[in-house]
């Protein structure tokens, strides 16, 4: 959820932000496939803290039926103590019905640490994340059925953002977590953007998610690949 529009909003000055984003695709012929996707997000900024809430909702159907449904709630609070580190919380609720998990609560944080910064030479920045994260999952599993489970995990990031002009961004984001008590049970996540900003309130976002899985629930792929475009409008 840190991306190059997180950094945006950083540099901003003090105040309210809102972001909504829309895509469609549809596909007629052998098959009738329509795909739908909204996101939402609004910021606050202050001199010392930054709280955002990010939402995300798609829905996939395939001629009359409903074959993916994904939503995902984010909120997050950060302290900045100087330009090199911050404190951050955060609070996840999430489904999506393509891997099974019917319902999935995160709540956890840590610190993070900015060892590349921007500077009149360049416009890149490298954000490192340290922390830990509670996690509540309900799972419908095609072999065990219906279960939950609530683990610790330790949850670490790496962000690289490159602000290539003035209308030209790119980042990308990778997630590493792991339960400590068992090394195999472990998740690597990768978001990567590229937007192009068409006038002052809309841009173009060119979106790769990709997940890594390495305990899925019975009868899911372990790996999962992405790739999405929309329009993002500024308010």
């Amino acid at each position: 959820m840190f991306n190059a529009e997180t950094m945006k909003q950083i540099k901003q000055r003090s105040g309210f932000y809102n972001t909504i984003g829309l895509s469609f695709s549809r596909h007629n012929g052998n098959v009738d496939l329509l795909t739908t996707r909204m996101r939402v997000r609004s910021d606050y900024l202050t001199t010392e803290y930054h709280t955002f809430l990010i939402g995300n909702l798609q829905y996939r159907k395939k001629d009359a039926n409903t074959f993916d449904s994904r939503g995902t709630i984010h909120i997050r609070g950060i302290r900045k103590f100087n330009t090199r580190l911050m404190i951050e919380g955060f609070l996840q609720k999430q489904y999506s019905g393509s891997i099974l998990l019917k319902d999935r609560n995160l709540a956890g944080g840590g610190f993070r640490l900015s060892p590349l910064r921007s500077n009149e030479k360049r416009q890149i920045d490298l954000y490192l994340g340290i922390g830990a994260m509670w996690e509540n999952e309900l799972i419908d599993d095609q072999k065990l059925g219906e279960f939950e489970t609530s683990i610790l995990r330790s949850t670490n990031y790496a962000t690289l953002i490159w602000q290539v002009d003035d209308r030209f961004s790119t980042a990308t984001t990778g997630y590493f977590q792991m339960r400590p008590n068992d090394t195999n049970d472990f998740r690597l996540l990768v978001e990567s953007g590229f937007g192009v900003r068409l006038s002052k309130r809309i841009s173009l976002n060119v979106e790769l998610n990709f997940r890594f899985d390495n305990e899925p629930p019975g009868g899911i792929e372990k790996h999962d690949l992405e790739i999405a475009n929309s329009l993002t409008l500024s308010l």
